[in-house]
């Protein structure tokens, strides 16, 4: 015989009037104190939990649900259908509540620090994208990744030896920048081009021009020691229109 944790929930039928009475559902409680048992109500259904030995899980449902069902109805809640019935092992619901129901997560400096990079690195490294996992929360505050995920990532990165060159430098100092202004690499992509040029493009987005705030864009970047001007031979009166459009620009660092 073992002790199990026995849920039996009702719920009143279409068209049936709804009514609880408050005072049935405290003497339902007290009725089942001697079961450890708990009752709860919502507008259309009721609940209660009781503990029971049993020989197995099969019986601890039937023999806990007719325990409910007789003292619901001697205190007068109503004879509702009943819609879930259960039975769980207490040792394993005391397993189950032990265990978090949340995997670990961790925010950029703490997946940086597994990695062992700076934050820029690591920002850098998720506007790459590819191999690089996803983050699961995008809040306010940051970005959040799966620890696990990071972890696995940091077995198999393949890391290149020597002093980052200035080129890759600077697409760094961009992408930091533009993370730290909220601009996500959907907003915006950050490349190298063949020759080493760092370039900045707004996507489109199924053909139509980005309506992202592009002067909140050259604002951070303003803020980071960064400019930008039209790529190749183009020129552009006004920048701002010119990157909506989905044109590229490159990115330079500014002289003082």
């Amino acid at each position: 015989m073992d002790w199990y944790s026995v849920r039996l929930e009702t719920r009143a039928p279409a068209g049936a009037e709804v009514a609880i009475d408050e005072d049935a559902a405290d003497k339902l409680m007290n009725q089942l104190e001697g079961y450890s048992g708990i009752v709860s109500t919502g507008c259309v259904t009721w609940s209660a939990t009781i503990s029971v030995r049993a020989p197995d899980a099969a019986r601890a449902v039937s023999q806990g649900a007719r325990i409910i069902e007789k003292m619901a109805g001697n205190v007068g809640l109503p004879a509702w259908p009943q819609v879930r019935a259960e039975a769980v092992r207490q040792d394993v619901l005391h397993q189950e509540v032990e265990q978090p129901t949340l995997p670990e997560l961790v925010s950029a400096p703490e997946a940086a620090e597994i990695l062992g990079v700076s934050s820029q690195r690591l920002h850098e490294l998720a506007r790459a994208g590819r191999e690089f996992p996803a983050p699961v929360y995008e809040l306010k505050t940051g970005r959040l990744w799966l620890r696990y995920a990071i972890v696995a990532f940091a077995a198999c990165w393949d890391r290149k030896p020597g002093r980052p060159e200035k080129a890759a430098l600077l697409r760094e100092r961009v992408a930091s920048a533009l993370t730290d202004c909220g601009i996500t690499a959907t907003d915006a992509l950050v490349r190298l081009t063949a020759d080493r040029t760092v370039v900045l493009e707004i996507p489109e987005r199924g053909g139509v021009p980005a309506r992202i705030s592009v002067g909140k864009i050259i604002d951070s970047l303003s803020c980071a020691g960064l400019g930008i001007k039209p790529g190749g031979s183009s020129s552009a009166e006004d920048l701002e229109k010119y990157l909506a459009n989905g044109h590229p620009a490159v990115v330079f660092e500014n002289a003082g």
